[in-house]
């Protein structure tokens, strides 16, 4: 009872959390497409691609751990958050 939580931060955090995810899993299946895409290429228009590539796959290495940190500071601010007691328990 009367525990301190910042419910107000854990909705950032959550808020951040679901906007990185989403633009690392857009970034995932770009970089699967464009992997994908590079056999197919003609010889004159792969090195381009591998480029785009090598472009998404940098973006991704930035982004990827941002999201493991966020997530992990999410899990650490929903410790915080208590319970609530069923009903009955009152």
């Amino acid at each position: 009872k009367r525990i301190p939580a910042d419910i107000d931060a854990v909705l950032t955090v959550d808020e951040q959390v679901r906007a990185l995810k989403a633009e690392v899993e857009t970034l995932r299946g770009e970089r699967n497409r464009l992997t994908k895409s590079i056999g197919q290429a003609p010889q004159e228009e792969r090195e381009a691609v591998k480029d785009q590539a090598r472009a998404v796959r940098q973006q991704l290495e930035e982004r990827e751990p941002l999201l493991r940190d966020l997530e992990a500071r999410l899990a650490e601010l929903l410790l915080s958050v208590p319970n609530l007691p069923a009903p009955h328990v009152a």
